[in-house]
C-alpha cells in the first residue's frame, strides 16, 4: 500500500524544468546509388537537452524537450572512380514525451517529435581528365521516436538511458543509444 501512496509524490519529484548533458552511440544508414551504406563504425555523439515535465496525476508525466548534439558519424561509398563521403555534423530534435512512474524516482517514457540533421557530403570523381570534388551541406528533416528510463540519483539529479530512431527525408535513418545526467529545478 505504501508503494502506491508514494507514486503521486514520486511523479511530482520527476516534474518541472530540467537541463541535461548526454553522450551516446549512433549508427546511420544512407541510401547509395547501388546499395545502402552505413557509418564506418559506431560513432559517438554528445550534447545538451532542455525540457519541462508536468505531473498529470496517478503516476503519469508529460512534457516537451529540445536536444542539440554534435555528431561524429561518417559514411563512405566508393564505386569505380566515384567516392561519396557523408558526414553528420549536428543533430537536433523537439519532442513530446509521456511517461509512467513505475517505482519511486523511476520514470519509463516514450517520445515522438521533429528531428533535424546537418549533413555535409563530398563527392569526388576521378577520371581520365583528372579529379573533381564538389561539396554540399544541407539539413535533413524527419521524425524521431524513442523510449527511455530516467532515475533519480540525488536531490534534483537524475540519470537516464534512451533509445532513439530517426527517419529523415531522402531515406536516411539513424539509430542512437544515449545516456545522460541531468538536474531538475
Amino acid at each position: 500500500m505504501s508503494a502506491f501512496a508514494s507514486t503521486p509524490a514520486a511523479a511530482a519529484d520527476l516534474a518541472g524544468p530540467r537541463v541535461e548533458a548526454h553522450v551516446g552511440w549512433e549508427r546511420v544508414r544512407v541510401p547509395g546509388p547501388e546499395r545502402d551504406f552505413k557509418t564506418k563504425k559506431a560513432d559517438l555523439l554528445f550534447g545538451l537537452g532542455l525540457g519541462y515535465d508536468l505531473a498529470l496525476g496517478k503516476g503519469v508525466n508529460a512534457g516537451l524537450e529540445v536536444n542539440l548534439e554534435r555528431s561524429r558519424a561518417e559514411a563512405d561509398i566508393e564505386e569505380g572512380g566515384t567516392r561519396l563521403n557523408t558526414e553528420f555534423k549536428r543533430d537536433a530534435d523537439v519532442s513530446a514525451r509521456v511517461g509512467a512512474v513505475v517505482a519511486p524516482g523511476v520514470l519509463l517514457y516514450g517520445k515522438v517529435g521533429y528531428a533535424n540533421a546537418r549533413v555535409r557530403q563530398t563527392l569526388t570523381v576521378t577520371g581520365t581528365a583528372g579529379t573533381t570534388t564538389s561539396k554540399d551541406t544541407r539539413d535533413l528533416s524527419g521524425v524521431r521516436a524513442g523510449a527511455g528510463v530516467e532515475m533519480s540519483i540525488g536531490q534534483g539529479v537524475y540519470a537516464k538511458a534512451e533509445y532513439r530512431f530517426s527517419d529523415y527525408e531522402k531515406d536516411v535513418r539513424r539509430h542512437q543509444i544515449v545516456t545522460g545526467v541531468g538536474v531538475r529545478f
